[in-house]
C-alpha cells in the first residue's frame, strides 16, 4: 500500500507537471501511509491537480507523525493553480498549505467531502492525540479556500498582514472543531472550559481571512479579518473580527459578548430582547446542546433532544442551525407528529421518544 499510494503521487506530480488539468483517482479504501518527500505537491503556475476518492471508496492518507514540518501534507500552489481534495480522510499530521509571494492570480484550494482528523488522530476512547495542533494552515499566501461538506480540526492563517490583503475563506456545511481536549463532560453534554482556538492565526491573534459560513458547526473561538456572511451556523465559542463595519451574521447562534458585523435574527439577541427576560437564564436556556462534541462518537455534533427550539428550528427555513440543517430533522418530526394525529385511534395520543 505504501509504494502504491507513494508512486501514485509521484505520478500525480509528474502528471501535473505536463498536463494543464490532472485528476488522480484512489479506487479503494485502504490506509496508506506517506512521508518525507512523498507528502510535498507542488502545482505551477496555472495548472489543476485533482486527488479524489471513486464513488464508493474512502481512502485514509496518514501523514507520518514526525518532528519534521517536512511530514505534514505539504501543498504548494503556483499563480492561477487549483487543488482539489476530495473524498478524503487525513489523518497523522496536518495539511500545510503555502502559494506565491505576490497577491496576483491568486491560485484557489478546494476541499470537498473530506475529513482532515481533529487533533490529527485519536485515541482508544476517542481522545485527540494532538488537540492543540491545527488540521489545515495557511502560511503566508492569498489562496482562495473553499471547503464543502467536511470534517476538520481549527484552520490556523498566517500571513503578512502588511504584504497580503485578507485571504479567502469559505466554509459551508461543515464542521470545525478544536477539538475536545480541552472540554469538560457536564450533564451529558461537552461544555468547552477555556480558550479553544477554531479559526485564528498561530499565536491566537486575528486571522488574515474574510469568512463566509453557510450551515457550519464552529467548535471554538474564531478571531479573523472580517466576516463576510454567516447564515445558518452555530458559533460555539466566542467570535472576534478586526472590521465589523462590513459583513452580516443572520439566523446563527453567536455567545453573548462577540465582536461581529450586524446580527439578524440571530440567538441570544432575540431572546434577550424580550421584556422581562431575565439575561443569564435565557442565555444558558438557548445555548446549543449536543449529544457528544467529541470527534470519533456516533451522535457527534447531533443536536440533544432537549437542545432549545430556537436552535432547533431556528434556521432561516425552521430547520435546524448548524452542520446538520440538511437533515430537516424538526421538519420530519413535526410531519410525523401531525400524521400520528390522523390516524391514531380516538382519545388516544401520540408522541414521539428518540433514542440516542
Amino acid at each position: 500500500g505504501l509504494d502504491e499510494i507513494n508512486r501514485s503521487l509521484s505520478a500525480a506530480r509528474a502528471l501535473a507537471a505536463k498536463e494543464e488539468h490532472a485528476i488522480v483517482e484512489i479506487a479503494d479504501s485502504r490506509s496508506y501511509r506517506l512521508h518525507g518527500e512523498h507528502s510535498v505537491i507542488v502545482l505551477d503556475d496555472r495548472r489543476t491537480l485533482q486527488i479524489r476518492a471513486a464513488s464508493g471508496a474512502r481512502p485514509i492518507i496518514v501523514v507520518a507523525d514526525d518532528q519534521s514540518i517536512r511530514d505534514s501534507l505539504n501543498i504548494q500552489l503556483g499563480h492561477r493553480s487549483k487543488m482539489v481534495l476530495d473524498g478524503l480522510m487525513v489523518a497523522g499530521r496536518s495539511v500545510f498549505v503555502h502559494g506565491p509571494d505576490s497577491e496576483e492570480d491568486p491560485p484557489d484550494l478546494i476541499i470537498r467531502h473530506c475529513t482532515l482528523v481533529p487533533g490529527w488522530s485519536l485515541t482508544a476512547e476517542c481522545h485527540p492525540r494532538n488537540g492543540e495542533r491545527a488540521s489545515l494552515k495557511l502560511e503566508d499566501t492569498k489562496v482562495r479556500v473553499r471547503i464543502e461538506h467536511s470534517i476538520l480540526g481549527s484552520v490556523t492563517v498566517n500571513t503578512d498582514q502588511k504584504r497580503f490583503d485578507a485571504l479567502s475563506l469559505s466554509i459551508s456545511d461543515s464542521i470545525v472543531d478544536a477539538t475536545g481536549n480541552r472540554f469538560e463532560e457536564y450533564g451529558g453534554d461537552d461544555r468547552p472550559c477555556g480558550q479553544v482556538h477554531a479559526i485564528s492565526s498561530d499565536d491566537c491573534v486575528i486571522a488574515n481571512a474574510v469568512l463566509t459560513l453557510a450551515r457550519c458547526t464552529i467548535l471554538g473561538d474564531v478571531r479573523v479579518h472580517a466576516i463576510q456572511l454567516a447564515a445558518e451556523s452555530i458559533f460555539y465559542g466566542s467570535v472576534e473580527v478586526a472590521r465589523k463595519q462590513i459583513g452580516c451574521v443572520r439566523f446563527c447562534y453567536v455567545p453573548h459578548g462577540s465582536r461581529t458585523p450586524r446580527r439578524y435574527h440571530c440567538q441570544p439577541d432575540l431572546v434577550r430582547a424580550v421584556p422581562g427576560a431575565n439575561h443569564l437564564g435565557e442565555d444558558m436556556r438557548v445555548r446549543p446542546r449536543f449529544n457528544s462534541v467529541r470527534y470519533g462518537a456516533p451522535e457527534y455534533c447531533q443536536l440533544a433532544c432537549d437542545c432549545a427550539p430556537e436552535i432547533s428550528t431556528g434556521a432561516s427555513d425552521q430547520a435546524e442551525m448548524g452542520a446538520l440543517h440538511d437533515l430537516y430533522d424538526s421538519q420530519r418530526a413535526g410531519n410525523l407528529r401531525r400524521r400520528l394525529e390522523e390516524y391514531v385511534p380516538a382519545s388516544s395520543e401520540a408522541g414521539l421518544i428518540f433514542a440516542k
